[in-house]
């Protein structure tokens, strides 16, 4: 078996990434790995522009809701992890994930890549659930995939 040294965790400002964050936490300590972070800015309601109808407004501020929301814990959790000197580096990208998260993982050169393997909402449902099977159908590193409860 081929030694963790770096672990890449992938968040995407949903309820599943804290837990996906925690478990990266976890994982980094007992392997001795460093750690880093990829936060991933994508709105999904930005490709349907023109499409756009009353109901996707809605689900729009729904979504923006849910993302600041979890973000804000998600950068909590982080501040008190570099506290501890557990971040080796954090990074924000805007963009289509699977290009996003495959860039990282090799500029990291990431051993491990840990994120949420469903994601909670409906739109996340929506967007996220095709990504993740392009993501780890292309990766060159494994993948750990938490599931919700």
């Amino acid at each position: 078996m081929e030694n963790i040294k770096q672990i890449l965790v992938v968040s995407r400002s949903t309820t599943n990434c804290k837990k996906a964050f925690h478990y990266g936490v976890l994982l980094a300590k007992s392997f001795g790995a460093k750690l880093s972070i990829l936060h991933i800015e994508y709105d999904p309601l930005l490709q349907w522009g023109a499409f756009a109808a009353p109901r996707l407004i809605d689900l729009e501020e729904e979504y923006k809701a849910t993302m600041q929301q979890a973000r804000k814990e998600i950068d909590e959790m982080v501040r008190e992890q570099r506290a501890l000197g557990m971040i080796s580096n954090e990074m924000v990208k805007a963009g289509e994930p699977v290009h996003e998260i495959l860039a990282a993982v090799e500029s990291e050169k990431a051993d491990l890549l840990i994120m949420a393997a469903h994601d909670e909402g409906r739109i996340e449902h929506i967007v996220y659930g095709r990504f993740n099977h392009e993501i780890v159908r292309r990766l060159p590193c494994s993948v750990f995939l938490v599931k919700d409860d």
